[in-house]
Order: C-alpha cells, then structure tokens, then sequence
C-alpha cells in the first residue's frame, strides 16, 4: 500500500489519501504501507502533523516491531524536509538497534 499524507491535495493515482496525521497511522497500523509519502509545506494543525506522524513510528517500532515504511516528501518547505529526512535516519536507526536491520531508507 502507498499513503500519500497531504493536508489539502488530492492523492496521485495509485496512491491512498490521508488528509489527517490519524489517517496516515490507521494505514500504517495495518502493517501493510510499504511507501508513504509525506507533505514538507503542512501548517499546524489542530489536527496534528507530519512530525507527529514519525513519532508514532518510532514508537511503534520500539514497542510492536513495526517494519517501517519506505518515506518519500512532496512540498517546497526544504527546512521540514530536512527535518524529515533527519527523523527517517532516527527511524532507521531505532529499527537498526531492534535487530531487525535496515530495509527500507528515505527516496
């Protein structure tokens, strides 16, 4: 499955919407996202956000074993990408020191 995270555009063709950081991790929580693709540009929202998102994997990796998926970014916000892009490696890393070895990095 491929989640496409985006607080007010449309999913690309192939893709699942997500418009809510609690949609994204209703996917996830199947165990069956092998790509999601996160929006950089999100504003706060009183819904949550991105960052939220990549909390909840570390956390599920620590405490369920989740495989995590492979994240892409779509967006202008070059900061947050950044930011992103540090927290996959986090995630990585927290999957890594679980035994479980990397499979899946950052596109």
């Amino acid at each position: 499955m491929k989640v496409y995270f985006d607080e007010r555009s449309a999913a690309p063709s192939g893709w699942i919407a997500a418009s809510r950081p609690q949609q994204a991790i209703a996917y996830m929580q199947t165990g069956n996202v092998e790509v999601i693709n996160l929006q950089t540009d999100q504003s706060t929202d009183r819904f949550g956000t991105t960052m939220d998102i990549m909390e909840w994997v570390k956390r599920a990796i620590l405490n369920y074993g989740l495989i995590p998926p492979r994240f892409k970014f779509h967006g202008d916000n070059e900061i947050n990408r950044e930011r992103l892009e540090i927290e996959v490696l986090k995630i990585n890393s927290l999957y890594r020191v679980r035994g479980q070895g990397a499979r899946r990095f950052v596109e």
